[in-house]
């Protein structure tokens, strides 16, 4: 057992999946909460584990400027410890977040750490890549993309981890667009809220199912 197959196993026993093993090509899939696959792959030339998470199965005809500003932003993020991007698989078509983290420099807290934050970005730019899809810059889909991403998150833990049989496919979610805001008129003694502005995110718990 080598040092990808040791940080893969302690990191499974550490939530709850104590079969989570490479592939014959290198790979481990799972799945959060049933609609956000994940891929690990250890690059064994560059001694780098990687990261990588579907974020739309093909990039919309059409993409708030703002939100396109945002996505090209983070094709520097790797050059800042190891960040996380954006990229388009040009095979596929489908658009990716990837993460490369030198071997070396991690070990199950710090995977568990980068993981958690790695499923919020993939969370956070699904939904925006898909609440995007509109030539108007006015409304819920303006609004998420000038919100900034949710810098750190607390390690993932056991709590609501499980283990699930792999599907044959992986199911893709249909993307759905953020319904405008009802616009009633408000009673003259409340304050309405900003047009658009979606609520704080909770705390998330990932459900995690090995694939």
């Amino acid at each position: 057992m080598d040092g990808f197959d040791r940080l893969l196993a302690e990191f499974g026993e550490s939530i709850g999946i104590p079969q989570m093993a490479f592939d014959q090509d290198g790979l481990c899939h799972i799945r959060v909460d049933e609609e956000y696959p994940i891929t690990f792959r250890r690059d064994d030339e560059h001694h780098n584990l990687v990261l990588v998470g579907l974020i739309a199965e093909q990039l919309p005809e059409r993409l708030d400027h703002q939100l396109v500003r945002d996505m090209l932003a983070t094709g520097v993020e790797p050059l800042r410890d190891n960040g996380a991007a954006l990229g388009l698989e040009p095979m596929s078509g489908t658009l990716i977040l990837h993460q490369t983290m030198p071997l070396a420099k991690i070990d199950r807290p710090t995977l568990e750490q980068v993981l958690g934050n790695f499923i919020l970005m993939q969370k956070d730019w699904s939904a925006r890549v898909a609440g995007g899809q509109t030539t108007s810059t006015v409304g819920a889909a303006g609004a998420a993309a000038e919100a900034p991403l949710q810098p750190a998150v607390p390690p993932v833990d056991g709590a609501g981890l499980h283990h699930r049989p792999r599907p044959k496919t992986v199911e893709q979610a249909g993307p759905t667009s953020a319904a405008p805001p009802a616009t009633p008129a408000p009673p003259a003694n409340n304050a309405t809220k900003p047009a658009g502005r979606p609520n704080p995110e909770p705390r998330y718990h990932p459900h995690l199912h090995h694939r």
